[in-house]
């Protein structure tokens, strides 16, 4: 059994825990007990911002709460890699950039001094579209 969180206008799970819902000594009436444990949630809620009037605490079965959970699951897939925060689209981002082969294309630029380099020019290019689909991905996933 779980207890959840759930905010009212959006579906969206505001907050978990497990059990809550009996007592393990016999002399707690387990009623009182569940109804403090959900009364707990409410206050948190409140307190991290949230009106009263827009949450909804109860109990849930096993069932119910894996369907919360994947309806509320924030992974999403960025390039064939889970992410939940920019800080993860920008780790990948910049291992694609290495992956590309920027240590070659930097050496390759020093050598070439001032003259051109095809393989700086060409790595600059990808880079650019790498970085672009990093942001472009951060941005309407409004990831932060």
């Amino acid at each position: 059994m779980h207890r959840v969180t759930i905010l009212k206008s959006t579906g969206k799970l505001i907050e978990m825990q497990s059990a809550g819902d009996t007592h393990p000594s016999p002399d707690i009436d387990n009623a009182i007990y569940a109804a403090k444990n959900l009364q707990v949630m409410i206050e948190n809620a409140v307190n991290a911002g949230f009106s009263k009037k827009d949450i909804e605490v109860k109990f849930v079965s096993e069932a119910e709460w894996a369907q919360i959970w994947a309806d509320n699951d924030p992974t999403l897939d960025f390039g064939g890699q889970k992410v939940r925060i920019k800080a993860d689209v920008d780790r990948i981002t910049a291992q694609r950039i290495t992956d590309l082969g920027e240590q070659k294309a930097q050496t390759e630029k020093l050598l070439a001094g001032t003259e051109a380099c095809p393989i700086w020019d060409d790595f600059i290019a990808a880079r650019a579209v790498i970085l672009k689909e990093g942001d472009d991905f951060i941005a309407a996933n409004k990831l932060s």
